[in-house]
């Protein structure tokens, strides 16, 4: 199994657990879900292929009622050019540090190697700090982030506004496919 299929099976776990209230999934879609699945793989197939089919049809078919679910589902993907152009930015990150540092010793007050002590140290008191400031299942800045970003698009899913039973249902499942983000 790949990220992309474990992202997949994941995120049809959390639809189906967070709607309790059978509204945005019902039983029905469920029934369909499993059906179309096992139609399609066969009745000699893993449970692994099975699971493996079932999860896109589930965000397919949820997909065309709740855009946001797909959205999020979307915006947790990994894009492979991040992977690109974190090696070419560290290369040119390199050559400016190099440049303002040369030499056989580090300037540690050089803006470049500042920065990074800086930066190092605010990372690890945040380590610290995090689970005194965030108690409980609280919504940390990345979650908050991404489901904001999810609700860009449609201002009337926005968690602050009022909302319809069908849209508060959405609301729960991008909020359970948030905490799959660490």
């Amino acid at each position: 199994m790949d990220e992309s299929a474990a992202l997949d099976r994941t995120a049809a776990r959390a639809v189906e657990t967070a709607d309790r209230d059978r509204v945005l999934w019902s039983d029905a879609d469920r029934e369909w879900a499993s059906r179309a699945a096992a139609t399609i793989v066969g009745e000699r197939a893993s449970a692994e292929e099975f699971l493996g089919r079932r999860a896109p049809l589930v965000l397919e078919r949820i997909g065309t009622r709740q855009p946001a679910v797909t959205r999020t589902v979307r915006g947790i993907r990994w894009r492979p050019w991040v992977g690109v152009v974190t090696v070419i930015g560290a290369f040119l990150f390199g050559l400016l540090i190099d440049r303002i540092g040369g030499g056989s010793s580090i300037n540690l007050l050089a803006p470049p190697v500042f920065a990074l002590v800086v930066w190092n140290l605010v990372v690890y008191l945040w380590l610290l700090v995090r689970p005194l400031v965030l108690r409980g299942g609280a919504t940390g800045p990345l979650r908050s982030l991404l489901i904001r970003v999810a609700f860009v698009r449609d201002p009337a899913l926005h968690p602050w506004t009022e909302m319809t039973q069908s849209s508060s249902s959405s609301e729960s499942a991008v909020g359970a496919l948030s905490q799959i983000v660490p």
